[in-house]
């Protein structure tokens, strides 16, 4: 991503609520595939790929995953990491620096879209994933909504729903499937492709700062969207995909 992107993340990430709506999906997630016992779950090994700026790994410690790490290929996402003081390495996620079956868990969430060859990494995933261990991925959905705002975070693709399925089912087993940011994605795909009719220069993502109101407004939608999601275990369109899945 280009570096202003990591500062507006590192700015945006504890109050905006694109950011606190993913990390309460990957908290319903959580609840359903791994031991809520706290001391269970401080034993686990986690991996937080392409972790950014810090803001999952924070929440997954508190959620009681302590012995989490991260890694990231962004020297500037390092840097804020490393000022919350957590365990981060530099590293690509089709090169990773871990030894076979180390995780019990690895979440990367909205990161397979920035490498090219995304199989590669998917099998190196696999490769230091526990066996049974859970892998939790989101990706941005989509192709006709790609615009100036993939451009800005340097996404190589969007996905659908079969590529995706198709792609993480070679080397796990599929859990769960679903479309996520439900409520947004009308929206959201006729500012994005309003603009790029208008030729918006690229440059910045759709991620900014919001007015107290209206970021109040869109936690109280995402509240009832994660209501759904609980009940459910998915959603039936959305900006986004979602996979659970463990190693075969």
């Amino acid at each position: 991503m280009e570096k202003v992107e990591y500062q507006k993340m590192e700015f945006l990430e504890k109050n905006h609520w694109w950011f606190l709506a993913k990390r309460k999906f990957l908290k319903v997630v959580l609840s359903r595939n791994t031991p809520t016992n706290h001391d269970f779950r401080k034993k686990m090994r986690v991996l937080d790929i392409g972790c950014g700026t810090g803001a999952v790994m924070n929440f997954l410690m508190q959620e009681g995953f302590e012995n989490s790490v991260g890694v990231d290929m962004s020297d500037e996402a390092l840097f804020f990491c490393e000022k919350k003081g957590l365990s981060v390495q530099k590293a690509f996620a089709n090169k990773l620096p871990f030894p076979a079956e180390h995780f019990d868990l690895i979440v990367a969430l909205d990161v397979l879209e920035h490498i090219e060859n995304d199989e590669e990494a998917l099998k190196e995933i696999s490769r230091v994933l526990k066996k049974d261990g859970l892998f939790i991925s989101t990706v941005p959905a989509h192709k006709m909504l790609w615009s100036y705002h993939d451009v800005a975070l340097h996404h190589v693709r969007r996905y659908d729903r079969k590529s995706f399925e198709k792609k993480l089912s070679s080397d796990f087993k599929i859990m769960t499937i679903s479309w996520i940011h439900f409520f947004i994605l009308f929206p959201a795909a006729i500012v994005r492709l309003v603009e790029s009719f208008l030729f918006k220069t690229a440059g910045k993502s759709d991620v900014k700062r919001e007015n107290a109101f209206l970021n109040h407004i869109m936690l109280m939608i995402y509240s009832l969207e994660i209501s759904f999601f609980k009940i459910f275990n998915f959603l039936p369109w959305g900006l986004s995909l979602l996979g659970v899945v463990t190693k075969k």
